[in-house]
C-alpha cells in the first residue's frame, strides 16, 4: 500500500485508537511514519485537533457508519490543499475492529472544476449579455429606421426640389441619431463582455443593419 497516491491510516479501536499502519508523514513532520506506530492523535497532533479526530472516530465505533468530507488546507509550503477525506470502520473475526482513514489530494481536479464551471457560469451570461444588448437595439433602432425608410421612399417619389431638400435633412438626422444608438450600444456591450470595438462612418448604419438581419 505504500504506492497507493492516497494517505492512509488505520487505528486500533479497543486500543485507544492508536495507529497499527500509517503510510504518510502527516502533519506532525517531525515523526516518521514508522515511529508513529503505537501513538495516537493526541501524540501527533495539537489537542483541539486531536480531540476532534478523536470526536469523529468514537461516532463512527458507536454508530458502524463512515464519514465522507471534502477538507480544504495548506500544505507545508502554504500552497492550497484540497482533500477528499473518508473514514471507515472495519470488523473482522480475524482481528479486533479498527478505523481506517483514506484521504485523497484532489487539489488538481477540484480546481479544474472550479475553473470549468466559471467558464460555463462566463458563457452564460455572455450569452444573456446578447440576447439583452440585441433586444435593446432592437426597440431604440425601430423609430430612426422607420423614419429613415419612409421619408426615403417619399423622397424618390416627389417631384418637389424644396421638399426634397426637406426629407433629405430629416433622413440625416434619423442617419445620425441611428449611428448614434448603435454606436452607444456596442460600447456598452463591448465594456461588459470584453470584445473588440466597432467603427461606424454615417451612412453606414441602416446598409450595417439591412446586411446583418
Amino acid at each position: 500500500m505504500e504506492n497507493i497516491p492516497a494517505g492512509i491510516v488505520v487505528k486500533d479501536i479497543e486500543n485507544d485508537f492508536r495507529y497499527i499502519y500509517r503510510n504518510r508523514e502527516s502533519y506532525n513532520r517531525d515523526i516518521s511514519s514508522e515511529n508513529a506506530i503505537g501513538m495516537n492523535d493526541f501524540d501527533y497532533y495539537p489537542p483541539e485537533m486531536a480531540q476532534q479526530k478523536r470526536k469523529e472516530d468514537m461516532e463512527i465505533a458507536a454508530t458502524g457508519k463512515g464519514m465522507h468530507w471534502i477538507m480544504e488546507g495548506k500544505d507545508k509550503n502554504g500552497n492550497l490543499l484540497i482533500l477528499d477525506k473518508q473514514k471507515i470502520m472495519v470488523e473482522s473475526e480475524d482481528f479486533s475492529p479498527i478505523i481506517v482513514s483514506i484521504e485523497w489530494d484532489i487539489t488538481q481536479l477540484e480546481l479544474m472544476r472550479r475553473e470549468l464551471i466559471e467558464s460555463k457560469e462566463k458563457a452564460e451570461t455572455s450569452d444573456k449579455l446578447k440576447s439583452a444588448f440585441l433586444a435593446n437595439m432592437s426597440h431604440e433602432i425601430r423609430t430612426p429606421l422607420n423614419a429613415i425608410v419612409g421619408f426615403s421612399r417619399i423622397i424618390s417619389e416627389s417631384d418637389n426640389a424644396e421638399e426634397r431638400r426637406e426629407y433629405y435633412e430629416i433622413v440625416d438626422v434619423n442617419n445620425e441619431r441611428l449611428l448614434q444608438l448603435i454606436k452607444r450600444n456596442i460600447g456598452s456591450f463591448q465594456n461588459r463582455v470584453g470584445h473588440r470595438r466597432v467603427h461606424l462612418r454615417a451612412g453606414e448604419a441602416a446598409h450595417t443593419l439591412q446586411r446583418d438581419s
